[in-house]
C-alpha cells in the first residue's frame, strides 16, 4: 500500500493557530518561520490527523514539545502535567478552551477534525481506584 501525500491542509483552530492553509503539499515539505510562528503546532496537527481516534496519537502530539531542543520545561513530571500538555493542544481564550478544527485533502478525499475538551476540576480520591485483584 502507498502513501498518497496530503495535497493540502487546513487549521481552522489548534493552539495559536487560527485560519491557515497549506496548499500544493507533496512528499516531503519544509516549514521555515521564526520562533512561536507555528512550525510545531502544524507538526502536532499531522500528528493527530493522522489517527484521530487513537489516545496514544494524542499523547505523542502533546509530548513533540518535550523532545530535544524543543524541551519546554511545564510538560515535565507526572499525570497532571500530561494533562496540561494534551489541554494545550486546543485554543485558549478569555471564554475558555475553544475547539480544535483540522482538515486536509488527500487527491479527492477530504478528512476532517473537530475536537473539544473540558477541563474537570476535582481532587484526586482518598483511596486506590483499583485494587490489585481487579487490574
Amino acid at each position: 500500500m502507498s502513501l498518497q501525500p496530503y495535497t493540502s491542509v487546513q487549521i481552522q483552530a489548534m493552539r495559536g493557530l487560527s485560519g491557515l492553509t497549506l496548499e500544493g503539499c507533496g512528499g516531503v515539505n519544509l516549514l521555515v518561520g521564526g520562533n512561536n510562528s507555528g512550525k510545531t503546532t502544524v507538526l502536532e496537527a499531522l500528528i493527530l490527523l493522522s489517527d484521530p481516534t487513537n489516545i496514544g496519537i494524542w499523547e505523542a502530539a502533546s509530548e513533540l514539545r518535550r523532545t530535544w531542543p524543543l524541551a519546554d520545561v511545564r510538560y515535565s513530571g507526572g499525570a497532571t502535567e500530561r494533562l496540561d500538555a494534551l489541554e494545550w493542544l486546543f485554543p485558549h481564550s478569555d471564554a475558555g478552551i475553544q475547539t480544535i478544527e483540522l482538515s486536509t485533502t488527500q487527491r479527492e478525499t477530504r478528512q476532517r477534525l473537530r475536537a473539544e475538551a473540558e477541563r474537570i476540576y476535582g481532587d484526586p480520591p482518598d483511596h486506590p481506584l483499583f485494587t490489585k485483584d481487579q487490574r
